[in-house]
């Protein structure tokens, strides 16, 4: 297309206006929608800056009262606003086409190439450099000396987050194979459930599990499993979508030849679907080839 309006007598900025900027514009506005989700739940930039967002207003009205109705309430108007960012964001993405790629082009930079660098060097600078200095200068200006047990501390750590982890997968993978295999309202519904998540800031689930552990379930109520399920709540959006991705690249006929060999439903989608939607899986299995 871009090349169409060259043909025609459009110079690069008219045709860059005009074609590129149109096809560019759904992804443009996908990434918006989703930056926008990510603003939407932060809670340490706003806490540390003192900004007045619904994170901290959340926070704030948590600690301070004893009546939790108004955080009860911003949370409710942080979940609508959710959830319309989130089905803004899937439309927006449902727009964008597959188009046909190009081969780069080398393009000799010649006596921009100095500066060019600089701005890139600059550019790692201020973004790795700026919290590295901080935390070093913290770090060497302090008086204090760390009290805690950092080997228990971390040993805590890592098996809660290796819990999270792994109930975020389990949770995912029927929800990603669903959405990649079949259509239908009821299917983007449950993807859409599971994306909401996406922008819910973690003060707004762990609000929502006290709630729900001090009224319902007491004997979960500031333990381990819900703690785990409360990150399997936040990050199974990315789980699920890179499984959805890994399984809509598989070959559907991998599991048409695991059904026609006699396997169910079930164990085809055990041993062939399951493992297509693992990362770094390439081979098909041994026993359908």
């Amino acid at each position: 297309m871009e090349e169409v309006a060259r043909s025609l007598g459009r110079g690069r900025l008219w045709t860059f206006l005009s074609v590129t900027l149109r096809q560019v514009r759904p992804a443009a506005t996908a990434g918006g929608l989703l930056v926008a989700l990510y603003v939407l739940s932060d809670f340490g930039a706003v806490s540390l800056m003192r900004y007045e967002a619904f994170t901290l207003g959340i926070y704030t009205s948590y600690r301070a009262t004893f009546d939790r109705t108004p955080a009860a309430v911003l949370g409710c108007v942080l979940v609508v606003l959710a959830i319309a960012l989130t089905i803004g964001e899937r439309r927006a993405r449902g727009a964008v086409a597959t188009r046909e790629h190009r081969a780069a082009i080398m393009v000799p930079l010649g006596r921009i190439k100095v500066p060019a660098f600089v701005g890139l060097l600059g550019l790692v600078a201020v973004s790795l450099g700026t919290p590295v200095f901080s935390l070093g200068w913290w770090l060497a200006a302090g008086r204090s000396v760390f009290s805690g047990d950092l080997a228990a501390t971390t040993v805590n750590t890592i098996s809660v987050s290796a819990l999270g982890a792994l109930l975020t997968i389990v949770l995912a993978l029927p929800v990603g194979v669903l959405a990649a295999r079949h259509r239908g309202p009821l299917v983007r519904g449950v993807e859409l459930a599971s994306f909401a998540g996406h922008a819910l800031p973690g003060i707004t689930v762990g609000l929502a599990l006290v709630f729900f552990g001090i009224r319902f379930a007491p004997g979960l109520y500031q333990t381990t499993p819900m703690l785990a399920f409360a990150y399997a709540v936040l990050f199974l959006p990315l789980a699920v979508g890179a499984v959805r991705t890994a399984v809509a690249h598989a070959p559907p006929v991998l599991e048409d030849v695991a059904r026609s060999l006699g396997k169910g439903r079930a164990e085809t989608r055990l041993r062939v679907t399951v493992p297509l939607a693992a990362p770094a899986y390439s081979p098909a299995p041994r026993w359908c080839s």
